[in-house]
């Protein structure tokens, strides 16, 4: 679909891979799943932001969970949010998406846009476990001990505010 509107399509495999994507050269939009192994979506989407400051491009954040995380959904930094659905739906979707991004380029509306391919419900199950990943990130976050978290490479997947302020220190 992407190429098709004449746009090169770089892909990642998992947010790690994301981060790696975006520092090889500009880009123009940013399509993110919310759960991704290593990095996840509102890391990468975190990260886009920091890196890119004053080139801000549309990005649009994607999942099957946003409906179960609607209310935090402004925090997570996208312009755009999809909840995943039937192709053919999610096609015409991000086509007329498309479309409004190319015509009126610049930063998008402050209102917050969530596009839902069809009549989407909350999954019980689905926001227990957003809800309990979130409070195990909360009790990291929290914890009076540094901690970072590294992949076989050495790139950093995830560090706490504890950690991150002893490196600042050295």
């Amino acid at each position: 679909l992407l190429e098709h509107r004449g746009y090169e399509v770089v892909n990642a495999y998992d947010g790690k891979d994301g981060v790696a994507r975006l520092e090889e050269g500009p880009v123009d939009v940013l399509f993110a799943d919310l759960i991704m192994p290593k990095i996840d979506g509102k890391q990468l989407i975190q990260y886009a932001r920091m890196k890119f400051r004053d080139n801000h491009f549309p990005i649009i954040a994607l999942s099957g969970t946003i409906i179960e995380q609607i209310e935090k959904i402004r925090q997570l930094g996208a312009d755009y949010f999809i909840a995943k659905g039937p192709l053919e739906k999610m096609g015409k979707e991000i086509n007329a998406l498309l479309d409004r991004i190319e015509s009126s380029p610049g930063a998008p509306s402050s209102e917050t846009d969530v596009i839902e391919p069809g009549v989407l419900f909350p999954r019980q199950e689905t926001a227990e476990l957003i809800e309990v990943l979130g409070f195990q990130k909360a009790i990291i976050d929290c914890l009076g001990v540094g901690i970072l978290v590294m992949d076989r490479d050495a790139r950093i997947i995830m560090v706490n505010p504890m950690a991150l302020a002893m490196v600042r220190q050295t």
